[in-house]
């Protein structure tokens, strides 16, 4: 009878594991972690920072003209300046990144950047006035 219970256990978890790992189509293309709105600098890792990734977050500012996405300036929205990082963590790798002004700004780019391009990854917004610390040597796009 123990064991029996301990099956029926295991297939339960697993049944609930399962019902968790399913996807809805709202979600199915990741999610985006947020920093705070009001923050006056932030950092979003939006995606990979190989050059097709590059060239879809820059077609994301594109089709946004009121971005100013050319240059960071503390404290102001709808400003930003994008940069490809190298991984600490992952030899070779690397991450287009934006330097925003401002909280908001970012956490608008990163669901802008995750919408348009839904398997692109997982943005993730960091409020915080250095670089993250997985991030290294700066280049420009």
């Amino acid at each position: 009878m123990n064991r029996i219970w301990k099956s029926a256990i295991v297939m339960a978890a697993c049944a609930a594991a399962t019902t968790f790992t399913v996807a809805t189509p709202s979600t199915a293309g990741g999610s985006v972690t947020t920093a705070k709105d009001d923050c006056v600098t932030a950092w979003a890792i939006l995606a990979p920072g190989d050059a097709a990734s590059r060239e879809a977050v820059q077609g994301v500012v594109r089709w946004h003209p009121h971005w100013k996405s050319d240059v960071y300036e503390r404290g102001h929205s709808q400003s930003f300046q994008l940069q490809v990082f190298d991984l600490t963590f992952a030899k070779g790798g690397s991450a287009t990144v934006a330097h925003c002004g401002h909280g908001a700004t970012c956490n608008e780019l990163a669901r802008e950047v995750l919408k348009a391009y839904p398997n692109i990854g997982n943005p993730v917004v960091y409020c915080t006035m250095e670089a993250p610390h997985i991030l290294e040597n700066p280049q420009g796009i």
